[in-house]
């Protein structure tokens, strides 16, 4: 099934992340997707296909000197894997993936936002949430913060009372404020929202 669906910037690609089935011992599970767009409808073939990626995938875009970056991320190897958008509508790597939360079982890196050239990710597997500073040179990221928010003093988002965590589903940041959703705990019908203050470096 997929998982996110996107157009670029300039409005001349669609981009679809297609989520995969996990199986034990396989990685070869989720795919990016590019087609082109003439007057809105999509290419009957993709002009690219991404494969290889372990299980959940999305993506965030980026443009920096005019040219777009999309940044693509797997779900159960915890990273982001950064790539250049060619004007043919094929993807080229322009930076090797960069693993954000702790790696084994708890990583779990869900969703992905940019705020001007930072992303954060959701993770998961650990209720917390993990940032990278993208170069605007050349549209490579570094790993900024294993937890920029989440279970860290007074960052603190939700945990279920037997003290699992509840795992964080989506953003969205305004006005300098990084919005967190959160699932509803194992004792609670409601979800909740969690703010956070993005600051410098």
């Amino acid at each position: 099934g997929g998982s996110q669906i996107g157009v670029t910037p300039d409005g001349k690609f669609l981009l679809v992340a297609i989520q995969g089935q996990p199986t034990v011992g396989a990685t070869n599970q989720g795919a990016l997707l590019t087609f082109s767009l003439d007057g809105g409808m999509p290419s009957d073939d993709p002009t690219d296909v991404l494969s290889g990626i372990n299980w959940f995938t999305a993506f965030e875009m980026a443009e920096f000197n005019n040219q777009t970056f999309i940044y693509v991320e797997s779900l159960n190897d915890a990273s982001v894997a950064p790539y250049r958008l060619e004007t043919n509508g094929t993807l080229t790597s322009v930076g090797p993936a960069v693993v954000g939360p702790s790696e084994g079982a708890a990583a779990a890196l869900l969703r992905l936002y940019r705020v001007r050239n930072y992303l954060y990710g959701t993770n998961f597997g650990t209720s917390t949430i993990s940032s990278w500073k993208i170069n605007e040179t050349d549209g490579s990221v570094s790993l900024l913060e294993k937890v920029a928010g989440g279970d860290d003093g007074n960052r603190t988002v939700k945990k279920n009372d037997d003290g699992t965590t509840c795992g964080l589903l989506d953003m969205i940041a305004s006005d300098g404020i990084l919005y967190v959703l959160e699932p509803p705990d194992y004792f609670s019908f409601y979800n909740e929202i969690s703010s956070f203050v993005i600051e410098d470096d």
